[in-house]
């Protein structure tokens, strides 16, 4: 299958995607967001990857490393009809995201898990959001809900789409942050690119969506790694930072979108 690829330089900041990063700007300006003191702090990341996603309305997002909680923030503010999961392995980065999601009102529309994914299991992710009164919807959920992995929640009752901005760098390459909040959201510390892929694939539906900002020196891994487990890569979009980069033709990161084969 061919795939779609596009090249983007910031100071067009991402035309096609300009409008839409500006709108994630003013949208954050009326969140209230707390980030740590020291640690890890986002940075333009979230925006890049935010911003070249588009859900449909009543969407089942899960967000695995989700930080403070900025990517679902900024989704749930912008899609008042789409709902949220959001997995944090670090404890008070998870404390964070949680009281961010309550005092922005969105407890319905997000759930955190502060746990390791790979140690998460279907019955952890029961949104809190479901309406039990609404008896269609409450047993569908519930009976796929009901066994642990069972083969009728991947195959119907998975998530619609699955976004990270996981770790971008390999353990044992660069310079380990003395930071431990740092080093473990840009190493591959507690998560390593397959085990990000292979869960996602675990929680994702079939046909549903995988969305990652990655950097552009690992995609020939990204694509290795997501056919391994049957995502089919279906756009890329090539981020420059610099004019240097982009008269040498080489981009920093990329927007990779996927879906999950049957």
């Amino acid at each position: 299958m061919e795939i779609s690829t596009s090249k983007f330089t910031p100071f067009e900041i991402i035309e096609p995607l300009a409008n839409n990063i500006s709108e994630l700007l003013e949208i954050a300006k009326g969140i209230q967001i707390e980030q740590p003191d020291k640690g890890y702090r986002f940075a333009i990341d979230p925006f890049l990857l935010v911003a070249d996603i588009t859900p449909k309305e009543g969407e089942e997002i899960l967000d695995i490393g989700t930080g403070c909680g900025i990517i679902p923030l900024l989704l749930a503010t912008k899609y008042p009809h789409i709902n949220i999961t959001a997995v944090e392995i670090q404890n008070e980065l998870a404390e964070i995201a949680q009281k961010n999601i309550k005092i922005n009102n969105l407890c319905r529309r997000i759930k955190l898990i502060n746990n390791d994914i790979k140690e998460v299991q279907i019955r952890d992710i029961e949104p809190s959001y479901i309406d039990k009164h609404n008896t269609t919807n409450y047993s569908r959920v519930r009976k796929c809900y009901s066994n642990h992995f069972r083969a009728d929640f991947i195959v119907n009752c998975g998530f619609d789409r699955i976004i990270s901005n996981p770790p971008y760098k390999k353990k044992g390459s660069g310079r380990l942050n003395s930071d431990i909040q740092k080093a473990i959201a840009r190493h591959e510390i507690a998560l390593t690119l397959d085990e990000l892929i292979f869960n996602a694939v675990r929680f994702l539906k079939t046909d549903g969506i995988l969305n990652l900002i990655y950097p552009f020196c690992r995609l020939k891994e990204l694509l290795h790694t997501i056919s391994k487990y049957s995502i089919e890569p279906i756009q890329i979009k090539y981020l420059f930072t610099t004019k240097l980069q982009m008269s040498i033709d080489k981009p920093r990161f990329v927007l990779m979108v996927g879906k999950k084969r049957g």
